[in-house]
């Protein structure tokens, strides 16, 4: 099973993929976009499963953390909506 897991924090977006079954691991790091996010992510996903070898296809799991919002809610600043998910099947 693959599973990547990554946190966005405010300077950068880090990223680690495992492949239990080969044993391995890859790391990642990529420049956070403040204004967007979500393209450090995208980006960044992108290329931590080239740099494994991996199809999308193929992650079973999939970790967001958020020091962004973590650090938001401790701080009590940022916007009152913290996040929006957007959940799609491919079946």
């Amino acid at each position: 099973m693959i599973t990547v897991a990554f946190d966005i924090g405010g300077t950068f977006t880090d990223f680690v993929l495992y492949d239990a079954a080969a044993g391995q691991s890859h790391s990642l790091k990529v420049p956070t976009i403040p204004a967007d996010p979500s393209v450090a992510v995208l980006e960044g996903l992108e290329e931590v499963l080239a740099k494994a070898s991996t199809a999308p296809g193929d992650v079973g799991t999939l970790l967001h953390a958020t020091t962004v919002a973590t650090n938001c809610i401790l701080e009590r600043k940022g916007a009152a909506t913290l996040a929006k998910l957007e959940l799609v099947s491919a079946l």
